[in-house]
């Protein structure tokens, strides 16, 4: 399900759990994962992000259920096994997914402008040093593990 919103709602100066989430508490808890998974690469492994649902200022359930599944849904973030370079073992790791945005805006207001503003925020966030080419996309992909 994708988060419906009237245009109007929401500017360019929005921030990206404001367009996302509706409730303070929701919103205050999207910055503090927002910054601890920027702080971490923008992956981390599935323990560690139990680990932190565990002490986040949403239930345990409410933290999987409202914010990660958002984020999932919306292709925000993404989910695959991973090895681990110390132990060898394979695991499941949560990601943070480049967005393919255009150089230009859409016509507003539309779905697609909804999608140009949250995927250009997201990587202005996360991926604020890289290129934002569909070639680099690919290679972000392949690369990272």
């Amino acid at each position: 399900m994708i988060p419906v919103m009237i245009s109007s709602e929401f500017t360019d100066d929005s921030t990206l759990e404001d367009i996302l989430f509706s409730r303070k508490r929701t919103k205050k808890a999207a910055v503090e994962f927002m910054e601890w998974l920027k702080s971490k690469g923008g992956r981390v492994s599935a323990a560690e992000l139990s680990l932190y649902a565990r002490h986040s200022s949403l239930s345990r359930v409410n933290f999987y259920s409202t914010m990660l599944r958002t984020y999932m849904n919306l292709g925000l973030i993404g989910k695959r096994p991973a090895m681990e370079s110390t132990s060898g073992t394979v695991t499941t790791h949560y990601f943070a997914v480049p967005q393919p945005v255009t150089g230009r805006k859409p016509a507003d207001p539309s779905i697609v402008s909804w999608a140009f503003r949250v995927g250009r925020k997201w990587n202005s966030y996360f991926f604020e040093n890289e290129s934002k080419s569909r070639h680099d996309h690919a290679q972000y992909f392949s690369t990272r593990g």
